[in-house]
């Protein structure tokens, strides 16, 4: 136990170097700080309401159960997220030149990864049972450390499962040829699951009838019964099937551990040559990249699938069924569930430009380029040896962001058109596409200023990258701030929506110029 503790140690030491060793430190902390106060404002807000609606209909409990679907959707999405095959680390051959155990080292890898998300879980999730606590009477403090304890089961479970999902794929997939793009689909049908799945909470959590029946599953019970009455047999149930999973997956993982896996041998031995223009070649260079990374792929295309499947259900299900869904949602913050007529008017009223500006912000969120810089790692000098020039990098980099969302908005454009007038599919286009762009720029020019090119796995870069946070809440006040003007502009509908482009523009503009001349300097220096 000893050496897991002290690998541990050294994980969090060279995070913490690199952490407080990155320029502009206060400019990213103050993003940082921001957008997960955001978060966490939203979570709590919801919970809050949550707590509320039950205290009105005289069934407290229903709030745990409700939590304790969120702690399972959770689960759920952290399974997806920690499944992708990762690769082979470039610290492996080092630590196991070293007096460890092969399970002491996939220990400590995998607890001190686990720690990044279990903090973001319990800073989403914990504040509700807080408020729990706080709003509902004869309610004990020994709730709270019984939800910690909980959450902490689920998050070891979580990686447990995926710990042993991705040894599989990796025992599996290496006997075929694109292996890696196989895993990174299979990456992609998780997501699409976990979209489907979450969807399907959210509309049969609107149903009473529906929802209590939801509420009686067994893992809801397990959970409820757990942190709200504190059953020791559920607690220990919890605790048996999160610990064996764990374990297991770090046998598993242990057992994997320096073996290189039987992989795809071609029959075909003859060097083949192609020229192609450099902007092609670095095109499809940086395609194949991204499918290549089944880590990428997840953290990625969350944003587009999303999309996708709200313009299927507005479209199959009916914008007035929507709407209704929204004003449901919206009457949880109000103590006698009736919303205002005036809100219920603006809902109807603002309905196409609120999904353009939705659609926008989901876009926005995680574009490929805020980790392109850093997932080039030690092979970044290939690039800079070769008489490319930067600008045909960078145009690469944000194609493919372009090309990774730009086909799913064509797809759900197409499919709201039938729901929503021309001219909002139009701009719903138009807006949307320009964000794509706006956020491409924007995430490049940040990953140039907060590259992180010395790595052990691709998990460091796009799950746990400085540039890719601050990406997120950069493209958020990039995306917000114009939305807003929308509503204090003293036109028409179209001339409002057109000042919106027109200001998304210039900010593409001016990023671009920011890009291409300080980017220039920043890229030189890597």
């Amino acid at each position: 136990m000893s050496n897991i503790f002290l690998l541990i140690k050294n994980y969090y030491k060279m995070f913490l170097y690199k952490l407080f060793k990155i320029k502009n430190k206060s400019f990213a902390f103050l993003i940082i700080i921001i957008f997960s106060i955001s978060f966490i404002f939203l979570f709590t807000s919801l919970s809050y309401n949550t707590i509320v609606t039950a205290k009105s209909l005289g069934i407290v409990e229903l709030a745990l159960s409700s939590f304790s679907i969120t702690i399972l959707m959770f689960m759920f999405m952290l399974v997806i997220s920690e499944s992708s095959p990762i690769r082979k680390s470039n610290d492996e051959e080092f630590l196991l030149s070293l007096p460890f155990k092969k399970s002491h080292i996939v220990a400590a890898k995998v607890l001190y990864y686990l720690t990044f998300d279990l903090v973001i879980v319990l800073f989403l999730i914990l504040p509700s049972y807080i408020l729990y606590y706080v709003l509902v009477e004869n309610v004990s403090w020994l709730l709270i450390a019984r939800a910690l304890y909980v959450i902490i089961c689920a998050t070891l479970f979580s990686t447990g499962i995926s710990g042993i999902i991705s040894s599989f794929l990796v025992k599996i997939s290496k006997k075929f040829r694109y292996s890696d793009i196989i895993n990174s689909l299979f990456s992609t049908i998780l997501v699409i699951s976990f979209v489907a799945v979450y969807f399907a909470f959210v509309f049969v959590g609107q149903d009473v009838s529906k929802a209590s029946a939801l509420y009686e599953l067994y893992p809801v019970r397990l959970f409820t019964n757990a942190i709200g009455g504190g059953d020791l047999a559920s607690l220990v149930v919890i605790t048996i099937i999160a610990m064996c999973l764990f374990i297991i997956s770090i046998l598993v993982r242990s057992n994997l551990l320096g073996k290189s896996a039987s992989t795809y041998h071609t029959k075909n031995f003859t060097l083949t040559y192609k020229e192609q223009k450099v902007q092609k070649s670095l095109y499809k260079r940086e395609l194949y990249k991204y499918f290549s990374i089944p880590i990428y792929v997840t953290n990625t295309i969350f944003g587009p699938l999303f999309m996708i499947v709200i313009a299927l259900i507005i479209t199959i299900i009916g914008k007035e069924y929507f709407i209704n869904l929204i004003e449901m949602v919206i009457s949880t913050g109000y103590e006698e569930g009736i919303v205002p007529e005036n809100i219920i008017t603006m809902i109807n009223q603002y309905f196409s430009v609120g999904l353009i500006f939705i659609l926008s912000a989901i876009l926005a969120i995680s574009p490929t380029t805020a980790s392109a810089i850093s997932l080039e790692g030690n092979e970044l000098w290939i690039l800079k040896a070769h008489p490319i020039d930067y600008k045909d990098v960078f145009m690469a980099k944000i194609l493919v962001n372009i090309t990774i969302n730009g086909f799913p908005l064509l797809l759900a454009v197409i499919l709201l058109a039938s729901r929503i007038p021309l001219v909002y599919s139009l701009f719903c286009f138009l807006i949307s596409f320009l964000v794509i762009i706006l956020s491409s720029i924007s995430g490049l020019y940040i990953n140039l200023s907060y590259p992180k090119l010395l790595w052990q796995s691709e998990q460091e870069v796009v799950k746990q990258g400085i540039a890719v946070v601050i990406t997120m809440g950069v493209n958020f006040i990039l995306v917000v701030l114009p939305m807003m003007s929308y509503f204090f502009l003293p036109f028409g509908e179209v001339l409002k929506l057109l000042v919106v482009v027109l200001v998304y523009i210039i900010l593409i503009g001016i990023s671009c110029l920011l890009l291409f001349k300080k980017g220039k300097a920043l890229y030189e220096r890597l």
